[in-house]
């Protein structure tokens, strides 16, 4: 600290001109506060909070829109909604829907017209329109998005019947924005007059007053250069609570750091040393000090930057660099300044006014520590017993004035809609089961019925109480008089048509009787198949049914060729009858001529006509020649062939008949006659059964009426 005494003393100049310099060039080396707030924007819960993963389940279980920035517009006419309203309507939410970059969701009747019953008041004078707004909650995108959809709604609804508010989550950090905003100049400014006003109650002085001014300005504008500077390399967020709090943390800390060196300067100029050693000796007795307090207020800010709550992270670490900037400028440019100024005296001490106060006081205090001890400690007790007395409130809408935008459009909400209908909290509820089956709605409505019990929970919205009451048809009451109503109407329908079951019962039995009937034409159909089967196969062993079809086919062949016969006969005979005529006179010629017996050719076709003459019988020629003269005339040769096909024909399809009943087998026809007598005696059994069965269900059915009709 010495070391640095006698550097500060001996360049202040330089010291001074160092501080300048630095004060003139990170500002224009580094980005304001402003850019960063814009360009790495607070965000004001950890990616894992608690809230910020369900809203992340609920998205992806959901598949909507993951935003939390909410808007609510809020539209009404108290003269109750018409036509031109829900025009205005419908153009509002095309116009919102066309604004792709800063509209994320859109509830809306339009696209989702079962919505129209929520979004409407009862009163049908309002409607509520929730809209997805792009960016963060808070970060100056948001902010943007809000001021442009803002200028979308008044444009729309101007010059309609319709109010428009904006209100929701995003309306009201967008007021807290705009509050802060105009706050801050005016939180500085306060600053600076209670600044003023606790230094001129000290040092009576304004040049004396100035130094730690000029002090503490400095040393703001570098530590704001620093935090953006700290902001850009890191990434860390800008809020601007931050820089309101870095303004104020860094005026208190100044302020005190320069009362403290300053009034050990007065005190050792009034125990008359000169000036620089009053510097020196100042600096080496309060630096302890100075350095002490402004250790302990960094390290508490920068163990604050470890939340993980955004709002005191920021705060944390530009407070920590805010009191480290202003302890190096009250132990180095302070003490430079009050060396110029000094000697010219500016810095000169006023007369003690509160001396004899403060010296009274210290003998009191050492004459009875006790009893002053006892007495702080009262006095700190019941000032920290009034924090029994807080009541955290978690309302945002408190801290605004009734007056905002968004306080207004929350009360025409209030007006028009149940609370907290339009921002309601949620309860997220997973399990590995499906949630739709009894048992597990009965659970769900178990929790929603313990979660209404609650203090401060107005109304509980769910599955199992979509209107925030359990609906009559939930409840077990309604549910015995819908099951009582329909088992009443069993009953009597049971009993509406006790005629159409006897009726059933007698055709039952009527079946069963007329089945045995059918089975006893069956046994003796099967004795007459059976004698049928014997006369089959004698026919069969005498004529097969192949080689009775084959004869057939061989006399419509041969009738085919009687008629090509009958054809050639008419001629040929004909013609040797007429031969053997004149057979007879050449013989007669030959027989004893010598001139033929020389000749060996002649003798032997002599020969052969006494051959033909002695074997020929008149009576057969004479046969054969009618039977020609028959056939050719005989009217209609095709008829008969025509007939003889069609009875090749008729056999085939016999035999195949034949075939198909078995009777080309031994025992075929019996075998299927005898499955057909086993066939309608299990038929005419089994009908027999569904008779008895269904007279006694006809009588269960009736005792079941009656049973529904007591139940009910």
């Amino acid at each position: 600290m010495r070391r640095l005494a006698d550097l500060v003393v001996r360049w202040p100049w330089a010291v001074i001109g160092l501080w300048l310099a630095i004060a003139a060039a990170l500002p224009l080396t580094l980005p304001s506060l402003g850019e960063m707030a814009q360009k790495h924007p607070l965000t004001m819960l950890p990616g894992d909070a608690p809230s910020n993963v369900t809203a992340k389940k609920m998205t992806e279980a959901f598949h909507e829109s993951g935003s939390d920035d909410l808007l609510l517009v809020v539209l009404t006419d108290d003269k109750g909604l018409g036509p031109a309203d829900e025009a205005a309507y419908r153009k509002l939410v095309d116009a919102l829907r066309q604004d792709t970059r800063d509209v994320l969701m859109l509830q809306d009747f339009v696209s989702a017209p079962p919505l129209r019953a929520v979004v409407t008041s009862k009163d049908h004078k309002a409607w509520v329109l929730p809209v997805g707004v792009a960016g963060e909650l808070g970060t100056p995108r948001s902010y943007a998005a809000f001021r442009r959809i803002g200028d979308i709604v008044r444009h729309t609804v101007s010059g309609t019947p319709l109010t428009a508010h904006l209100t929701g989550p995003a309306a009201t950090v967008a007021d807290l924005t705009v509050a802060g905003d105009r706050d801050r100049p005016l939180i500085e400014l306060a600053i600076a007059v209670l600044v003023l006003i606790v230094l001129l109650m000290v040092y009576r002085s304004a040049i004396t007053i100035l130094l730690p001014l000029v002090t503490i300005g400095l040393s703001l504008v570098i530590a704001q250069a620093l935090v953006a500077g700290y902001s850009q390399v890191t990434g860390s967020g800008v809020s601007n609570q931050s820089i309101v709090f870095l303004s104020a943390i860094m005026a208190g800390a100044g302020t005190d750091y320069a009362v403290f060196l300053i009034s050990r300067y007065h005190d050792y100029l009034r125990s008359g040393v000169d000036f620089d050693q009053a510097v020196k000796r100042a600096m080496i007795s309060i630096g302890k000090v100075i350095t002490a307090s402004a250790s302990t207020v960094g390290i508490t800010f920068l163990l604050i930057s470890f939340a993980r709550m955004g709002v005191f992270k920021t705060v944390g670490f530009s407070a920590a660099i805010g009191i480290g900037v202003a302890f190096l400028a009250a132990m180095t440019l302070l003490p430079a300044i009050v060396v110029v100024a000094g000697p010219r005296g500016w810095v000169k001490p006023r007369r003690e006014l509160t001396a004899p106060f403060w010296r009274r006081s210290g003998i009191r205090i050492v004459r009875r520590p006790a009893v002053h001890l006892v007495a702080s400690l009262l006095v700190l007790a019941i000032l920290a017993g009034c924090a029994a007395f807080v009541r955290y409130n978690y309302d945002d809408r408190k801290a605004l004035r009734s007056s905002a935008p968004s306080s207004l459009g929350y009360t025409a909400l209030d007006r028009h809609f149940p609370v907290n209908q339009s921002i309601p909290e949620y309860i997220l509820v997973q399990s590995p089961h499906d949630l739709r089956t009894p048992r597990a709605l009965a659970d769900l409505e178990q929790m929603a019925h313990r979660v209404s019990q609650l203090p401060n929970v107005a109304a509980v919205s769910g599955i199992t109480r979509p209107t925030g009451n359990v609906p009559e048809q939930f409840r077990a009451t309604y549910q015995a008089g819908a099951i009582g109503t329909l088992l009443a109407g069993g009953s009597t329908l049971i009993s509406d048509h006790t005629g159409d079951l006897n009726r059933l019962v007698e055709g039952a039995g009527t079946l069963a009787d007329n089945l045995s009937h059918v089975r006893s034409q069956v046994d003796q159909l099967a004795a007459g198949v059976h004698e049928l089967e014997n006369v089959f196969s004698s026919a069969k062993n005498q004529y097969s049914g192949d080689t009775l079809v084959k004869e057939v086919d061989i006399a419509a062949q041969l009738v085919d060729h009687v008629n090509s016969l009958s054809n050639a006969m008419g001629w040929n005979f004909s013609a040797a009858k007429n031969m053997f005529g004149w057979m007879s006179p050449v013989l007669a010629a030959l027989r004893g001529n010598p001139v033929c017996d020389a000749d060996l050719s002649c003798s032997d076709t002599r020969a052969t006509l006494e051959q033909l003459t002695g074997g020929r019988d008149q009576a057969d020629l004479d046969a054969i020649n009618d039977l020609s003269h028959q056939l050719q005339e005989y009217p209609d040769k095709r008829a008969l062939k025509a007939s003889t096909d069609r009875l090749r024909h008729a056999l085939e399809k016999l035999a195949g008949v034949l075939k198909s009943m078995g009777l080309d087998q031994p025992g075929g026809l019996q075998a299927n006659v005898n499955g057909l007598q086993s066939g309608a005696d299990r038929f005419a059994g089994g009908s027999r059964q569904v008779a008895d069965a269904v007279a006694q269900l006809v009588e269960q059915v009736k005792r079941l009426g009656a049973g529904l009709s007591e139940s009910a």
